[in-house]
């Protein structure tokens, strides 16, 4: 009977010390540091974001897309949650893709007005903004397509062959002519090796 009762108490010490273990204990802590764990941090956040209509999207991938008459440059543009998702191509799945097009790449700091028109005419040293919000995102404003209001001045420094923008308040227009607009309401953006 000693025996029994002995090994009963040791079965609920047990189970009462298991209970109590927190996820400080665990290799795979919640916040990503342990091995193993499936879902990584996200307490790195991405230095680069924007803020549309009061939300903020961060840069999860950027590059130059080909245009033989433009320069155009793409940021993906993903929420905090989404930084730890990927989508069916394999890439950090993403909202928004928010297109800057300058006629010509600038190699130095500078201004340019920025101009609802994506299609820079030669001699331009306008900025155009074009937002899309990408199919199967489930966002309310999927498949809409957005273009910067004319007004208004981008400034932007290249130092060390770094690129960094401090985005400014832009309205966005619904491209296909409806009352539907958007706030770009901010941002920060820094590309290295420009």
């Amino acid at each position: 009977m000693k025996k029994q009762l002995l090994l009963f108490t040791f079965i609920i010490a047990s189970v009462f010390i298991a209970c109590e273990k927190d996820d400080d204990d665990d290799s795979t802590s919640s916040n990503g540091n342990g091995g193993g764990n499936q879902n990584p941090p996200t307490n790195n956040l991405p230095t680069s974001y924007f803020i549309v209509e009061n939300d903020t999207f961060y840069v999860n991938n950027s590059q130059q897309t080909f245009d033989p008459n433009a320069f155009r440059y793409q940021f993906n543009l993903s929420t905090k949650d989404q930084l730890n998702q990927t989508g069916n191509d394999g890439e950090t799945k993403s909202t928004i893709g928010l297109v800057m097009t300058l006629k010509e790449k600038p190699t130095s700091s500078g201004q340019a007005p920025i101009s609802q028109s994506r299609f820079q005419l030669d001699g331009s040293d306008s900025v155009n903004f074009y937002l899309s919000y990408f199919i199967n995102t489930g966002s309310p404003h999927e498949g809409l397509n957005f273009l910067s209001e004319t007004g208004g001045t981008l400034s932007f420094d290249i130092t060390n062959n770094t690129f960094s923008m401090n985005v400014p308040g832009i309205t966005l227009i619904d491209e296909s002519g409806t009352t539907t607009n958007q706030s770009l309401n901010g941002g920060y953006v820094e590309v290295q090796s420009w």
